[in-house]
């Protein structure tokens, strides 16, 4: 089985890599892992109010 990424899916990974470390340092990100909302199970809807 091959489980590389297609071009597709490797250009969405960069872009959400880069959106992530621009937008959301480290220390955010750890502060926001160590919420409740972190370890909350995500919706759709959820999904839409991060746009």
């Amino acid at each position: 089985m091959d489980f590389r990424l297609n071009e597709e899916q490797q250009m969405l990974q960069d872009t959400v890599e880069r959106l992530v470390r621009g937008e959301y340092s480290f220390e955010k990100r750890l502060a926001f892992s160590e919420t409740e909302l972190a370890s909350a199970p995500i919706s759709g809807s959820s999904l839409a109010s991060w746009a």
